[in-house]
């Protein structure tokens, strides 16, 4: 396992005051060979071996979650699992130039929905992401109007809460070029009014827990790429 404590990638005197300040709240760790902080996992040259990987059957993350029943349970994805579903997300925004993009990273990451569309497909395609701890709407929008993202991931209620918000005239969206949301159905009224402000807008909804996203039906400019309606996914052939 490899740990991240924050106060290794604090600046100083921040690093310092992070110990002394919030050291009740971070977690132990066994010191063993099977846990490794990220510092100790990065103190090398760079040179390594490639493993050995079976993308199909080996497991690359446990994603936890509550599925449909409410109980915790770890949902094992594999490397082919997370690289299709960016790739289906990549292929659907059919005008996205790889190293061009700028990603709202304002999903959690934890969440599959954010590591996904967020994390995943920003890898994929060498964007940059733009962290955003929390969302808060005022601060969203000045973001989004001073350093110009491209995608913007969100829930319903992010693109809800910009759509009624009295005062988004004073800002400008138009650098948005793809929105895909998740997580739940949005009110009728959304996509026309985002497209007043000047964003596309694409919806998305499915099953997070199973790592992988309903896209509306529309052909997608690719033969070898094709999407079922009734299965919600896209198989490449």
């Amino acid at each position: 396992m490899i740990i991240c404590p924050m106060a290794e990638i604090l600046p100083f005197p921040k690093s310092l005051l992070y110990r002394l300040f919030r050291r009740g709240e971070v977690t132990s760790f066994p010191s063993d060979e099977r846990h490794i902080t990220f510092k100790d996992l990065t103190a090398n040259d760079g040179s390594y071996r490639a493993m050995e990987v079976n993308p199909g059957e080996d497991v690359a993350v446990l994603q936890y979650t509550g599925g449909t029943t409410g109980l915790p349970k770890g949902a094992m994805l594999t490397h082919q699992n997370l690289y299709v579903n960016a790739e289906q997300c990549r292929r659907w925004f059919v005008d996205m130039k790889d190293g061009d993009e700028t990603n709202l990273g304002v999903l959690p990451f934890f969440h599959s929905f954010g590591m996904t569309v967020s994390m995943n497909l920003a890898v994929l395609t060498g964007s940059r992401i733009l962290l955003v701890p929390r969302f808060e709407l005022e601060q969203v929008l000045k973001l989004i109007q001073d350093k110009r993202p491209t995608l913007f991931p969100g829930v319903p209620t992010m693109y809800t809460a910009i759509n009624g918000f009295p005062h988004v005239g004073r800002y400008d969206l138009s650098s948005i070029k793809f929105c895909i949301s998740g997580g739940g159905s949005s009110p009728a009224w959304c996509p026309r009014k985002s497209k007043e402000h000047g964003s596309v807008r694409i919806e998305s909804d499915g099953t997070e827990h199973q790592a992988r996203y309903q896209i509306p039906g529309r052909r997608l400019q690719d033969k070898n790429f094709q999407y079922s309606r009734k299965r919600n996914t896209c198989a490449r052939f």
